[in-house]
């Protein structure tokens, strides 16, 4: 499971936020069920600032997470 390296920005016109330190579970590797499945969850942390003025915040470039079935 491999996870964005890199700090992801956020934007709601002229206003920002970014979207940093992304976790998995599993983190790394997983093993399958005797079905063929695994639940996979991804999170991050959103850096909002003291006055973060309210809106629909969008990214302007799409972030990756790449699950190899091996």
């Amino acid at each position: 499971i491999t996870l964005p390296a890199a700090a992801t920005t956020i934007t709601s016109g002229a206003n920002t936020m970014t979207v940093d330190t992304w976790t998995s579970s599993p983190s790394g590797t997983g093993t399958l069920s005797a079905g063929g499945s695994q639940a996979l969850t991804v999170g991050a942390t959103l850096n909002v600032g003291a006055s973060q003025p309210a809106g629909t915040y969008v990214s302007g470039t799409p972030f990756t997470v790449t699950v190899n079935y091996n």
